[in-house]
């Protein structure tokens, strides 16, 4: 899978013109050639806009979730640096194809007309930050079971006695899982 998530700030050109009819003029022109390179990039899958919103900010959203690496959104960012490079954003972006990065998030910057790749540290490493990894979901759902058929099964003096083999350290932590586990089966709608 290819996700990403982007947003600039779109600038045109900001010499020190005090004419603002001059600036009006520059993002008009700079709104016209990104909507042309949206128009490059748009699969009319995924998600991308240009907004005008008060006080003068112009800003471009990029969104989406793609099968396979999708190079026109790299491609488009690319665009802004080189096109208007007094814009500046982040594109995330989780490329589970990607060598070596399959697990992780990066983020592209673009600032000052430069664009890079750099690591993520804020949703990555992406299992188990956003999700959990399979097995340890289906580890810990096994266990959780397990344990609420022990404790329906057992009387609380039979579950201390068979818990005699396993060290302090285990005996606490199943303690805990039995726990939650009747945490979670007493807030389930019956």
């Amino acid at each position: 899978m290819f996700e990403f998530h982007g947003w600039a700030t779109i600038r045109a050109d900001d010499t020190d013109d005090a004419d603002l009819n001059v600036k009006r003029d520059r993002e008009v022109v700079a709104v016209t050639r990104l909507r042309e390179a949206i128009k490059e990039a748009d699969d009319q899958f995924s998600l991308f806009e240009v907004r005008q919103t008060g006080n003068g900010l112009i800003v471009l959203n990029a969104h989406g979730l793609r099968n396979h690496r999708f190079h026109p959104v790299i491609e488009l960012f690319r665009w802004v640096s080189m096109e208007l490079p007094d814009s500046y954003g982040l594109l995330y972006v989780q490329d589970d194809e990607a060598d070596g990065q399959q697990n992780e998030f990066r983020v592209w910057r673009l600032a000052l007309g430069a664009f890079e790749e750099r690591a993520d540290p804020f949703l990555s490493p992406y299992m188990p930050t956003v999700e959990l990894p399979i097995f340890s979901s289906d580890a810990r759902f096994a266990m959780l079971g397990l344990l609420d058929q022990l404790r329906a099964t057992y009387k609380e003096e039979d579950l201390d006695e068979l818990a005699d083999d396993v060290t302090v350290e285990q005996a606490t932590f199943l303690r805990r899982l039995a726990d939650r586990a009747l945490e979670i089966s007493s807030s389930s709608p019956c």
